[in-house]
């Protein structure tokens, strides 16, 4: 039988810490397989460190699209995309498109923004993450001072 001193401790507190950090590091994972899913690496650094440029953009069929753009030097460049144009959506076969591209390797290029929605959505899940797993921290080092 359990004695009464067990009986007063508060048996909420330990699985309400761990539920911070499960739950936090759930949301870490989350917002890792979020990066990963839309290779969010190479998009942001293109979209924070790359050039912009009009290019155009043909639908071949849904979500299936050729981008084109001429570069400063005067090579046209071309590839399949797969996907959304972030904030530059049009519903007509043929459109213009802003594009952003790397100045040292003009062949990896992409529409400007596509990676902003996905970035967001991945940084909220980790912040939120990270906030639960600190406030677990707290609560332990704060039980730690009352003992």
């Amino acid at each position: 039988m359990a004695s009464s001193a067990d009986d007063t401790r508060s048996p909420d507190r330990p699985p309400r810490v761990w539920h911070l950090v499960l739950g936090g590091t759930l949301l870490v994972l989350a917002a890792i397989l979020v990066a990963q899913y839309f290779n969010l690496g190479p998009k942001l650094s293109l979209d924070f460190g790359g050039r912009r440029i009009q290019g155009s953009a043909q639908r071949l069929h849904d979500s299936v699209y050729v981008l084109r753009f001429q570069d400063p030097m005067g090579d046209i460049h071309r590839k399949r995309y797969r996907g959304s144009f972030g904030y530059q959506r049009s519903h007509k076969d043929k459109f213009d498109v802003t594009i952003t591209y790397d100045p040292q390797d003009s062949t990896k290029f992409q529409p400007a923004g596509v990676s902003y929605f996905p970035g967001l959505i991945s940084g909220a899940l980790f912040l939120a993450g990270m906030t639960a797993v600190l406030r677990a921290r707290q609560l332990v080092r704060a039980r730690i001072r009352r003992r």
